[in-house]
């Protein structure tokens, strides 16, 4: 029997993903809002112009899950940083990540609603820390709503952990970290 299910791959980004990729991001960040309760227009991501989804693509590691056609159905930004601490917002914070020179750090994170549960964002995560593995960095961080637990729970799964909280932006964040072998 044949399998008819579309075979799926992570590739970096090109600038000629710039629309594809911001069509998915503000269509991934509408849920995100939804399941989080914040407004959509308090997330950055959902009013990012095309230049800097493509001076993203330029100037971080931008990836792509595309099927075997190469149309895009996630994504995720890993970003790297000589100074972690540029991410503290409390002494808890500045006091974990003064012992690390260097971090990665995940943005952008976005799959087609259609493809949530399947499995495909956790492969396009896994890529993004094997990435980070062959780096000179252990150390990856990100941010999300700690209302929705479902996301909370979802990094949880895989090894990351709430390093801090704040609430600048209109809503509780979490600073989740991971630490890598």
């Amino acid at each position: 029997m044949e399998n008819d299910a579309p075979a799926y791959q992570v590739r970096m980004a090109y600038i000629s993903d710039a629309p594809a990729l911001s069509a998915l991001i503000k269509s991934s960040m509408r849920h995100y809002c939804a399941d989080s309760g914040i407004q959509y227009e308090l997330l950055e991501s959902t009013h990012e112009s095309l230049a800097a989804v493509e001076n993203r693509i330029t100037k971080h590691t931008c990836l792509c899950l595309t099927d075997e056609d190469d149309n895009i159905w996630g994504t995720v930004t890993l970003s790297f940083s000589n100074n972690p601490l540029k991410y503290s917002f409390s002494h808890k914070t500045e006091g974990y990540l003064s012992k690390y020179s260097k971090c990665a750090y995940i943005s952008r994170f976005a799959v087609d609603a259609s493809l949530r549960g399947t499995g495909l964002g956790t492969l396009l995560l896994n890529r993004a820390n094997e990435i980070v593995k062959h780096s000179d960095c252990n150390l990856v961080l990100l941010h999300t709503a700690l209302t929705n637990r479902e996301r909370c729970e979802y990094y949880s799964n895989r090894g990351y952990s709430v390093l801090d909280f704040e609430d600048s932006r209109g809503y509780p964040r979490g600073l989740f970290y991971l630490l890598l072998d």
